[in-house]
């Protein structure tokens, strides 16, 4: 799989995760959408989304824990913005926490 497959693979995980929080009412955070991927990681059977959801998974948590990873979407430069901004091909928030 090339990078561009990749990443759209990883933007398709990415938007099913948060359509099911919609849809379910559920707030949208980093910690819910996290546990949404591990959700489906644990129920999918395909190899290469499989291991998507898994870099995903990687790649937000680690992000969550002030700890990124090089090449990592989490290579963002670091802001008090909301957490949407950690998730790849997000556009940052331009409201601040701090206000």
């Amino acid at each position: 799989m090339n990078s561009s497959e990749n990443e759209q693979l990883t933007d398709v995980l990415i938007g099913e995760a948060v359509l099911f929080l919609l849809r379910g009412k559920s707030p949208v955070t980093t910690r819910a959408l996290i546990s949404r991927l591990r959700a489906m990681l644990a129920q999918e059977t395909n190899v290469p989304r499989r291991e998507a959801l898994k870099s995903i998974i990687v790649e937000i948590s680690a992000r969550e824990n002030g700890t990124p990873r090089k090449g990592a979407v989490a290579n963002a430069p670091h802001s008090n913005t909301d957490n949407v901004s950690a998730l790849p091909g997000a556009a940052r928030s331009a409201i601040s926490r701090k206000h």
